[in-house]
């Protein structure tokens, strides 16, 4: 056999080899893209709300608080910021008038007063038959201030925001009700603020004690897998 027949055939034999590894590549590629892969524990839902164009304040410090002066906030979260009443230009320090969620407030203007030791700013507004107010901020070093005011309020009307939600679980927030299968956004559009129970890689529980009787409520992948009253003391 002369030389060129020797090198077309190992020619030949190195495409066969190469040709047969990349069917076998092939096949082990579409057998991993066939066989079901378990959901990763560590990774978090994403939910339709995430996708939610939710506006922003734009308030860091006393004065750019006033923007929002005249305007109708809605109360996000819900029993965890009491209203405490004004007389003469002062914030009292009587007991508070809690606040459900989706309350809509016109504010009325902004105060600033030593509260708790602290400088604070306050946002106004009348609610429950008199002027009330709500601590927004505590004013810090060099005129900086630490505000909360995307924390406590909607500057949009929710309806609107979550406009993709449909009427009945509209309905269920509305009369501060909760459901299986609603999301942990619309438990705290409906329950207000909650404190942590237990805190699990598959499931999560906390207690809404703003509604009444309190409610215990528990998550799987952000959205409710079972509720219930939280049972009193005997």
């Amino acid at each position: 056999m002369d030389r060129k027949k020797i090198q077309l055939l190992l020619a030949l034999a190195i495409l066969a080899a190469g040709l047969r590894l990349a069917w076998i590549l092939y096949r082990r590629h579409e057998e991993s893209r066939a066989r079901p892969r378990p959901p990763s524990a560590a990774a978090p839902a994403i939910l339709s709300s995430d996708y939610a164009d939710v506006p922003q304040s734009g308030v860091y410090d006393a004065a750019s608080a006033r923007q929002l002066v005249g305007k109708t906030v809605w109360i996000k979260l819900g029993y965890s910021s009491p209203a405490y009443p004004v007389a003469a230009g002062r914030v009292l320090a009587h007991a508070g008038v809690p606040l459900p969620p989706l309350t809509p407030l016109r504010i009325a203007g902004v105060l600033r007063q030593r509260w708790q030791g602290r400088p604070t700013v306050f946002y106004t507004f009348h609610y429950s038959g008199r002027l009330r107010a709500v601590p927004i901020g505590v004013e810090a070093a060099y005129g900086s201030a630490q505000m909360q005011v995307d924390t406590l309020f909607f500057i949009a009307n929710p309806r609107q925001i979550y406009h993709f939600w449909p009427a009945k679980t509209w309905s269920l927030i509305s009369h501060h009700q909760v459901a299986v299968g609603m999301s942990d956004t619309q438990v705290m559009l409906a329950l207000g603020g909650a404190e942590s129970l237990s805190l699990g890689s598959a499931r999560q529980s906390y207690l809404f004690p703003g509604v009444h009787p309190p409610m215990e409520v528990t998550f799987s992948n952000r959205r409710v897998v079972s509720f219930h009253p939280q049972k009193s003391p005997p």
